[in-house]
């Protein structure tokens, strides 16, 4: 069984012309995740998984041969990025009010040209969904080894909804709700604060009892904590008040889900 994940589909398509392409055709068995469906419906193109059409195209009037392939895994450094490519001012802002012409080594930009120091809470705030990133890309290639596609899938989608957190913050655009893994925010509180009645499992403390994946996924959880105290920081007020709890909410609900995929690997979920 393979996983077709938005970065195979989008190196798979690299030299289609997409708007010509109606139909995309893999193999009985394999897993396509949210993302990648999203980027066929986005283009209009049908997806057949072996004989059966998962999505329909409302183009659909143009006959074409289909595309066929076996969801490769995606090649480093791929995939796209949400965020729009970095032009380099003609010159930069500083947040005191002055201008440099080349940036300085120990600042960065926060937004279009202003700089920042590079320990400015905000900066500290996006190397930590840095940090989360490629950890749950090392954790991916850990449950490949051990063969848990379903967990991979699933981690994909949050994958995505992560970039999508740093990309509402730095274009300072509101993230919006949404299904994940199935569950909307309710939904995933109810299943990490009762387990048992979802699981027929106890709250528990990770430990090593417990198996490789179920680790991998407290260590995702914790990241992810560290990530939510880290945009309190950038963005609480003088007060206390936050001015992105659209954002903090994000995070914590993803610290949820983790718990909640430590409880379905448990239950045998993911096999």
């Amino acid at each position: 069984m393979s996983v077709l994940t938005e970065a195979a589909l989008r190196l798979e398509l690299r030299a289609e012309d997409l708007d010509a392409l109606d139909t995309f055709r893999v193999e009985a068995g394999t897993i396509v995740t949210p993302s990648a469906k999203a980027f066929l419906s986005d283009h209009k193109i049908d997806l057949v998984v072996g004989n059966k059409k998962v999505l329909s195209n409302p183009r659909g009037d143009k006959p074409q041969e289909a595309k066929t392939t076996q969801a490769p895994a995606p090649a480093p450094g791929e995939a796209e990025g949400n965020l729009p490519a970095f032009t380099p001012p003609g010159r930069y802002e500083s947040a005191s009010g002055g201008y440099y012409d080349e940036k300085p080594e120990h600042m960065t930009a926060i937004r279009g040209p202003k700089l920042v120091n590079k320990d400015h809470p905000i900066i500290r705030f996006r190397g930590r969904i840095d940090s989360l990133e490629a950890r749950i890309l090392e954790v991916q290639l850990a449950l490949q080894k051990i063969g848990m596609k379903k967990a991979i899938a699933d981690l994909e989608e949050v994958l995505a909804y992560i970039r999508d957190i740093l990309r509402c913050e730095v274009l300072n655009k509101d993230l919006e709700d949404r299904i994940l893994l199935g569950m909307d925010s309710g939904e995933i509180r109810a299943h990490s604060h009762t387990p048992k009645k979802y699981y027929g499992l106890n709250h528990f403390a990770a430990g090593l009892e417990h198996g490789e994946a179920v680790i991998l996924f407290n260590s995702l959880r914790a990241l992810v904590r560290e990530a939510e105290l880290a945009a309190y920081d950038a963005f609480k007020d003088e007060y206390g008040v936050p001015s992105r709890p659209d954002l903090l909410k994000g995070l914590n609900r993803l610290s949820s889900l983790f718990y909640v995929m430590m409880f379905k690997t448990l239950a045998k979920e993911y096999e």
